[in-house]
Formats: structure tokens, sequence, C-alpha cells
């Protein structure tokens, strides 16, 4: 889309993981090199600055979305299909929209305030640079969850007072464990409700409430 600079994406999520890679690799040898105390504020330094920095980009960006029309703001943005094999084909690919861009700013200005904090929370810590190396990892994979691509989502199914369907379709929540429903077998069609047996044939309950 023109006017968007949707590559910015890819660095948004770059950023961290480069960090990453850089404190497994270089942080222990400038904590050795540099000395504990200047090495220590380097690695800190930069693993607050990529997550700084990816929130920079994602304020970048959204800003350019802003300026689209609003049936305009929503983009995805294809990387590479991850599997394909006739007609199945697993795509990576990242959904750029105004909240999944507002989520990103949060994951990363609150992330990068918790950096922050941590560069002194954890400066006595022996392996500082296995700190960072980790620390910096786990926000790159929030901004992955944060921007990836998933199924649309479905609505909640409507019921009534008894528990039936008055509108809507329980198969999308109607795992196991679910929303606190279980089917045990052996029951003859029961519905472990929370702390209760429910029968869904009389949309009544089987006993009284313990709590109650």
């Amino acid at each position: 889309m023109d006017g968007l600079p949707k590559e910015l994406i890819l660095w948004i999520l770059a950023l961290p993981l480069a960090g990453s890679l850089f404190h497994a690799l270089l942080g222990g040898f400038l904590v050795r090199t540099l000395g504990e105390k200047s090495g220590k504020w380097l690695i800190g330094a930069l693993g607050t600055g990529v997550v700084l920095g990816a929130f920079a980009l994602g304020w970048q960006l959204l800003q350019a979305m802003l300026k689209l029309p609003e049936n305009q703001r929503t983009v995805n943005y294809l990387l590479t299909d991850w599997i394909k094999i006739g007609a199945l084909a697993i795509p990576i690919e990242f959904i750029i929209d105004p909240l999944s861009l507002l989520m990103t700013l949060i994951v990363t200005g609150v992330g990068g305030l918790i950096h922050l904090y941590a560069t002194g929370y954890m400066a006595d810590d022996e392996d500082y640079p296995r700190f960072f190396t980790y620390f910096n990892w786990s926000w790159r994979g929030d901004l992955v969850a944060t921007n990836g691509v998933s199924q649309p989502a479905q609505p909640a199914p409507v019921v009534d007072a008894f528990g039936d369907i008055v509108s809507g379709s329980v198969a999308v929540y109607g795992w196991n464990g679910g929303w606190g429903y279980r089917f045990e077998a052996h029951t003859g069609g029961l519905m472990k409700v929370g702390v209760r047996w429910y029968d869904p044939a009389i949309g009544r309950f089987v006993q009284k409430d313990p709590w109650l």
C-alpha cells in the first residue's frame, strides 16, 4: 500500500532478536574485555535500546497508518510461505492495523521501561549477559504474537438461564474443559460445569451448588 512503510514491521521484530543474539554471542566477551562495570553498562544500554527502538519504529508506522483512509488501515504483510504442499499453504504473515500497532507500542514502551529497570535491578547478577539474552528474546516473542495473523474471532454463543443455545454455535468453545465445561465418560451425557453436574437433556443442574 502506497505511503505505508510496511517493511518497518520486520525491523520492529528484528531489533529485539538482534539484541538477544548480540548478548548471547558477545555479552560475555564484552564483560571480560571492558570490565564488569563498563561491559554490563553496554549490555544494559543495548538491551534497552533495541526495545525502545522498536517502540519508535512502531510509533512511526502507526502515524503513517493513521493518515490513510479508515478502510485502508488493515494490511497483511506476507513475508514468505513457510509450508506449501499442493493446496496446503501456511504463510509467515503479519497483520498491520491500528490495534496491533497500539499493542506493539504498549509491549515495547512498557517493555523498554522494564528493561531499563532491570539494568539496575540485575546489576549484581553474575550472568548478566545471559539474562538480557533471554529478556530480549522474550520480547521478540511478544511482538510476533501481537502482530501475527490468526483466524477471525468468533462470537461466543448466547445461552438462556438453563444453558440452552439461543444463538451462535457452541462448537467453537466446546473443547473439553473450555470455559469451565467438561464432558466426562460414562456419565450418561452429563456435563461438569464448574463443580456441579448439569444434564443438557433436561436443561437443569442435577445437584446443588456446594458453595451456596
